[in-house]
């Protein structure tokens, strides 16, 4: 999914979740793009649910980048989120 900005065409956000099309309740991905104001680019975790969630400590807490995924990121020169 692509999300674009409609008074700056070059700032754009895409969100990618692995194995879209299977149906659970919760979903991990990876917002991502181009941010105009500095020019930089962006990504962060997202959690995409059918229902809202509760603002738990553990679950702010899966949302923020843990050293694990540094770790994974530096071994793989990737960010991977699942």
């Amino acid at each position: 999914m692509t999300l674009m900005n409609q008074n700056t065409q070059t700032e754009q956000l895409t969100v990618t979740i692995l194995s879209a099309f299977i149906d659970v309740p919760a979903k991990w991905g990876l917002l991502s793009g181009i941010s105009t104001r500095p020019l930089m680019p962006v990504a962060t975790k997202v959690c995409l649910t059918k229902k809202p969630q509760k603002e738990t400590d553990d679950f702010k807490k899966a949302l923020k980048i843990s050293k694990e995924d540094i770790r994974h990121m530096k071994l793989y020169n990737m960010l991977s989120i699942t």
